[in-house]
C-alpha cells in the first residue's frame, strides 16, 4: 500500500509542475516584458554601422530609445532615437568632442548627454529637440 501512495504522489506533483509549466509567470501575478534588440555592435543602424554602442541607453513612455552609437572610434559617436526600429534621430557629435555614454530621453522626446572637447577645456550638457541635420 505504501508503494502505491508515493507513485501516486509523484505523479500528481509532476502533473502540477506541468500545469504551472504550462501557465507561465502570469499565472503567479507576475509581469511579462517582452525583449528586443533594437542596436547590435557591429549592424548598420542608421547612417553607420557601430563599432561599439553606449552603455546607458534610455527609454521614455512612449517606447522611444535613445543611446550612443560609436562608429570611428571608443569616444567619438551619434546619439540616436529610435520608434518602433524607425530612426527618428542620428546626430553625429564630430570629430572635435567625445560624447559620453550616458543618455537620457524624457517623455516629451527631448535628448539630453554630455560632450567635451577632445583637448578637455570645454565640456557641454545638449537637449536635443527633435531630429538633426549633423
Amino acid at each position: 500500500m505504501k508503494n502505491k501512495m508515493k507513485k501516486t504522489t509523484l505523479v500528481s506533483g509532476c502533473t502540477l509542475f506541468a500545469v504551472l509549466v504550462s501557465a507561465g509567470p502570469a499565472a503567479f501575478g507576475e509581469k511579462v516584458y517582452e525583449l528586443e534588440i533594437v542596436a547590435r555592435k557591429g549592424v548598420a543602424v542608421g547612417k553607420g554601422t557601430p563599432i561599439a554602442l553606449g552603455k546607458a541607453p534610455s527609454i521614455n513612455d512612449a517606447g522611444k530609445v535613445s543611446f550612443i552609437a560609436r562608429d570611428t572610434d571608443a569616444t567619438h559617436g551619434r546619439v540616436m532615437t529610435l520608434n518602433n526600429g524607425k530612426v527618428e534621430q542620428d546626430c553625429f557629435i564630430g570629430t572635435i568632442a567625445s560624447v559620453a555614454d550616458e543618455v537620457q530621453i524624457n517623455d516629451h522626446d527631448q535628448v539630453i548627454f554630455r560632450r567635451r572637447t577632445d583637448d578637455g577645456l570645454f565640456s557641454d550638457v545638449i537637449r536635443l529637440d527633435g531630429p538633426c541635420s549633423g
